[in-house]
């Protein structure tokens, strides 16, 4: 809205109840007119985010707000919890010095689809900003959202149904883990601070910011300890550049393992090879065999381990993937490796995993 005053977001309240098509940015006095419908009574202006519980609670309307970081990267503020018929979306724009505009959202899906890359309307949870193909699949998505659920969403199998383990795969157990860890320091560093009074000199605060500086990891074999690596340690500036290199040498070396050493062939005696022709079951997913039967075998060790389908002793085979274990991933070291990643492009490749599944962090 064009307002040469602080009240941008009581005259965004003011478009929202009154659209127009034609110089809807422009402030007339029937605009004016119809702010004694509104309540902003004891609302200091301009509207701090905290306030806005109270212009909800008084205007009976739901409000949410986004944020916006630049090429086209929008980011939720605030989340709306009230349960109101009446919804409005305001997007903060500023600059960082305290010069904060809101702007009215006439269509946040519209907002948000510009920078989603796809060609077919798309409909966006307010909360998580996932993006839905309808409003059916998206009220589907609400029911299992963290905004209902909390820090973890639970969907359960209907009464009456039976859940099967299918990634066998995954029950094999990796041939190397690295284990690893971070230290760091606190950095402070200078920031000056204008003062709002253009007679006040400005004054300099200190801030601290945590930096890497040491790291220390340990590659372990699963299947023989004479496979595993040193331990490894590193002190300096630039220890999590370090890390990620020697992560990615290490990783490199594994699968060379995998491929070169941990193919032996399969050893079987005539006892398991009558086994072989008796056996009615697969070994891996204990489905009939029939006539689709292949032996399937340790390709570390080199041992029969049964009789098995074609496809299910094709997908039960050793990976050369190699995770990585922090003891707090998630919370703290990730930052650390993401910012450095940011910083080199050719590190960008990699996978990493901060999902932290199964009780642990890895990085892939």
């Amino acid at each position: 809205m064009k307002n040469n005053d602080n009240m941008c977001f009581l005259w965004s309240h003011v478009r929202h109840l009154r659209p127009k098509a034609r110089r809807a940015t422009t402030i007339t006095r029937k605009d004016r007119e119809f702010v004694d419908n509104l309540d902003y009574k004891d609302i200091e202006f301009p509207v701090k985010v905290s306030d806005i519980d109270k212009i909800e609670r008084k205007n009976s309307v739901n409000i949410s707000v986004f944020g916006y970081k630049g090429k086209k990267q929008f980011y939720p503020i605030r989340n709306s919890k009230a349960k109101y018929d009446e919804h409005m979306e305001l997007l903060l724009l500023g600059n960082g010095e305290g010069n904060n505009h809101y702007v009215l959202i006439k269509d946040v899906n519209r907002m948000l689809f510009s920078v989603s890359g796809y060609t077919h309307k798309k409909h966006f949870c307010l909360h998580c900003l996932h993006s839905c193909v309808s409003k059916e699949s998206l009220e589907k998505h609400k029911e299992t959202c963290l905004e209902v659920n909390g820090t973890q969403a639970v969907k359960l199998p209907k009464e009456g149904t039976k859940i099967k383990f299918k990634n066998h795969r995954n029950s094999m157990p990796v041939p190397f883990v690295i284990y690893a860890d971070f230290e760091s320091i606190l950095v402070p560093e200078e920031r000056k601070v204008e003062s709002e009074n253009p007679e006040d000199k400005s004054s300099t605060d200190l801030y601290q910011t945590h930096k890497a500086c040491s790291f220390g990891l340990k590659t372990v074999c699963h299947y023989d300890d004479k496979y595993s690596g040193e331990y490894k340690s590193y002190v300096g500036e630039d220890a999590a550049l370090v890390f990620l290199k020697t992560v990615l040498k290490e990783s490199f070396r594994c699968r060379e393992m995998v491929n070169n050493i941990f193919k032996k062939k399969m050893v079987i005696t005539p006892e398991e090879e009558a086994e072989f022709w008796k056996a009615r079951n697969c070994s891996i997913c204990g489905n009939d065999l029939g006539e689709d039967r292949v032996r399937d075998h340790d390709h570390v060790t080199g041992m029969y381990r049964g009789a098995a389908h074609n496809i299910c002793n094709l997908k039960y085979r050793i990976t050369w993937k190699v995770p990585v274990v922090f003891h707090n991933l998630r919370g703290y070291d990730s930052h650390l490796i993401m910012q450095e990643i940011a910083r080199d492009e050719k590190l960008d490749s990699h996978r990493i995993c901060n999902s932290g599944k199964c009780g642990t962090n890895s990085v892939y």
